[in-house]
């Protein structure tokens, strides 16, 4: 008899059950299969097991998340973006569709359309997933909205939730100028050290207020520059459209800036108030050397979904600027211009005010 027959034989009649090979413990089920299985669905506000495995599958795609369990306003984005990149419907829920795109998906080049940084082999994916430059003065209207959700839900899953929206004066936007301050904040998210953008003429809010302050908040911030032209009082426009996109992906969270010099300050205001049947509020508006043309000096009021409005402004012979009557602040600048007052220190100061704390 062999000796593992006699082992045998000798449990047997102990009365005690044979040594069973050992067999493979069953994989514990997936809580968030469950979850979706069960006709349930994950959103924002879940918590719990099965967000933290979402996260988890969110990561593997390149999402830069915490695996927290909490499925808050990065998760949010993140599975967006995802959506997105798969051709699903981009509501930010993720069902079975989404799971079952999720599992079977290989890693897509979502860090591209998150972060807006290509992962190691992004050379090799197709380059939809990049994001869209940020809308001009020429952009569609209908491109500006879908350009805008992709970059707001960049931004929210870095971590940003302040929109400036800038307003140059009359003849004063430069576009190759705001296409190298664009490529400055960009070289400084990913982490170099650029030299200021070289000038150019006129371009004054983006050369005395924006570029000086890039390196401070181009990871804080997303930023769009358009001229003043490009503001109407009646139908849509370019700005409108950034601003609600935008307002779609963040909601009350959104933290809106509108900045103007010159006539570029009437276009921020007409802005505000055609966002105010939306319900999107402006957090700060920041007026400097506000003009526009005679007849319309009546329109130079506060809007009522305007948080806080300052205006400053000088009576220099040449050009002088106007109070907006119920600001929360007008103040006269004595010994400044019309082209440098965007670059005073009193404006300098309420602008670095209104993108560190806007709440």
């Amino acid at each position: 008899m062999t000796r593992t027959a006699t082992w045998l034989t000798l449990g047997l009649l102990a009365g005690l059950a044979a040594p069973a090979f050992a067999q493979p413990t069953p994989a514990a089920p997936s809580r968030l299969d469950g979850s979706i299985g069960s006709g349930q669905s994950l959103r924002r506000g879940a918590e719990g097991p099965a967000v933290r495995e979402l996260q988890g599958l969110l990561r593997d795609k390149g999402a830069q998340i915490a695996v927290d369990g909490d499925f808050g306003p990065a998760t949010e984005a993140a599975v967006r973006a995802f959506q997105r990149s798969q051709g699903l419907t981009v509501d930010g829920v993720v069902g079975p569709r989404t799971l079952a795109k999720l599992r079977g998906a290989g890693t897509l080049g979502l860090n591209d359309v998150i972060t807006g940084r290509p992962t190691p082999d992004a050379s090799s994916r197709p380059t939809s997933s990049a994001l869209p430059a940020r809308p001009g003065p020429r952009t569609s209207l209908r491109q500006a909205y879908q350009d805008s959700l992709r970059r707001a839900e960049a931004g929210r899953a870095a971590g940003r939730r302040t929109l400036v929206i800038a307003f140059e004066g009359l003849w004063s936007f430069k576009s190759r100028y705001t296409a190298r301050l664009y490529d400055h904040v960009d070289a400084l998210r990913r982490g170099q050290r650029p030299g200021l953008p070289r000038g150019t003429s006129m371009a004054f809010v983006s050369q005395q207020l924006l570029a000086p302050n890039a390196a401070r908040d181009a990871r804080r911030i997303d930023l769009v520059v358009l001229p003043e032209t490009s503001e109407n009082p009646k139908d849509d426009s370019v700005g409108e459209q950034v601003a609600r996109a935008y307002h779609q992906v963040h909601g009350a969270d959104l933290d809106l800036v509108l900045v103007g010099h010159s006539f570029g300050a009437y276009s921020a205001l007409r802005l505000a108030n055609k966002l105010r049947p939306h319900g999107i509020t402006v957090d700060g508006l920041l007026a400097i050397d506000a003009r526009t043309t005679p007849g319309n000096y009546r329109h130079f009021v506060k809007p009522s979904n305007v948080a806080r409005l300052y205006c400053y402004y000088q009576k220099s012979l040449f050009m002088p600027g106007y109070a907006i009557d119920g600001a929360t602040l007008n103040q006269r600048l004595r010994g400044t211009n019309h082209g440098d007052i965007p670059g005073a220190a009193p404006v300098l100061e309420r602008y670095r005010q209104l993108v560190s704390a806007p709440r």
